[in-house]
């Protein structure tokens, strides 16, 4: 199956704010990263109906993003008697939920 390009309402549509207050707090540091082409129809033949991989200039990319989740607590004047630091390794790839 052909990829579907995206249309430019498909990929803004993310960034509108969820309305409401947050949940919790979190502070993001020391990140890297990392990107790999790799061919668009080898991950979209994996991919559950519905969804589509998106592209760079016509190859799909695999990120990694290792970075350090600092400060992780609940939003609010609640005193937390734990406060997490984490380390995180994201692997990610670009896919498109169009709706047809």
């Amino acid at each position: 199956m052909a990829a579907l390009v995206p249309t430019e309402n498909d990929r803004l549509a993310p960034l509108e704010h969820p309305g409401g207050s947050p949940v919790m707090h979190q502070r993001w540091a020391g990140l890297l990263f990392l990107h790999w082409p790799i061919s668009p129809a080898m991950i979209q033949e994996r991919l559950p109906e519905g969804l589509f991989v998106d592209t760079f200039e016509g190859m799909a990319w695999v990120g990694v993003v290792p970075f350090f989740m600092e400060k992780v607590r609940i939003h609010g004047n609640i005193t937390a008697p734990l406060v997490l630091n984490l380390l995180i390794l994201l692997i990610c790839m670009l896919i498109q939920h169009i709706i047809l």
